[in-house]
């Protein structure tokens, strides 16, 4: 077990641009020793609340702990490590919680249209730092229970040999555009993932924000860039099939 200090990303009303942390409570978790995935940025751990973090989680809730691989050796004392520790916790902290804000806007003007159902949800995801360790600041959320599904950015099918289609992948495919289209082409939601079984929890979604000073702007760069395309394409292509057009538009690749 470890004490942690825990804080939640608090937005006023100009949310893209003003936000600090706050609400912080102090606790207790247990963080299981291996990590079990989550790929080549960051490594997730299971953690159990043991003590003191309500109202937000409460004792023996499930969560899963992030560590940025960029520090994932740990920071040695090292202030300039300690600083890009925090930096790059806080700066998923943003990505999520702006996502979740704009899911729930998303959700407001989805409400009204009929048939439409439920909306996917973007889960919180919190700051914690533990003084004691040597990987001082991490992340920390809910832990979803169930089916845990990749979605496809380009048509929101599963990403598996499988390929399914599903009413969760195509509502998260469509927030993706929508998103892309609200923010002007600025903040793109990567990594479409979660349970399908309840959206009232899931998807979960992590996301590329392109600002000055991002440690991945170059990847996110190329991802806006590709999806920017992307829409294009679709956008024609819905324009030809309006037209009775069944052939598929041919579109110039880069460098033609």
């Amino acid at each position: 077990c470890e004490e942690i200090e825990f804080s939640q990303l608090i937005f006023r009303e100009d949310f893209l641009h003003d936000s600090y942390f706050g609400g912080r409570l102090h606790g207790q978790i247990a963080t299981e020793e291996l990590h079990f995935g989550e790929g080549v940025h960051r490594k997730a751990f299971r953690s159990k609340v043991m003590r003191g973090l309500l109202p937000v989680f409460e004792p023996g809730h499930a969560c899963v702990l992030k560590v940025h691989n960029a520090v994932a050796y740990g920071t040695r004392n090292n202030d300039e490590l300690v600083q890009r520790n925090y930096k790059l916790a806080a700066q998923e902290c943003y990505v999520q919680n702006t996502a979740r804000h704009y899911a729930k806007i998303y959700a407001a003007e989805a409400q009204p249209l009929e048939g439409f159902g439920e909306v996917p949800e973007i889960i919180p995801i919190f700051l914690i730092h533990r003084p004691e360790n040597n990987i001082p600041y991490a992340t920390v959320e809910e832990e979803l229970i169930g089916e845990f599904v990749k979605y496809s950015i380009r048509d929101g099918k599963e990403i598996n040999f499988l390929r399914r289609e599903s009413e969760a992948g195509q509502k998260c495919c469509t927030f993706q555009h929508w998103v892309y289209q609200k923010t002007s082409g600025g903040l793109l939601v990567t990594d479409m993932q979660g349970e399908e079984s309840s959206l009232t929890r899931a998807p979960r979604m992590l996301c590329t924000w392109n600002v000055p000073g991002d440690g991945e702007r170059g990847r996110g760069r190329s991802l806006l860039g590709a999806f920017k395309y992307l829409s294009q394409w679709k956008v024609l292509l819905m324009s030809h099939h309006k037209q009775g057009v069944t052939k598929e538009p041919k579109i110039a690749s880069q460098g033609e």
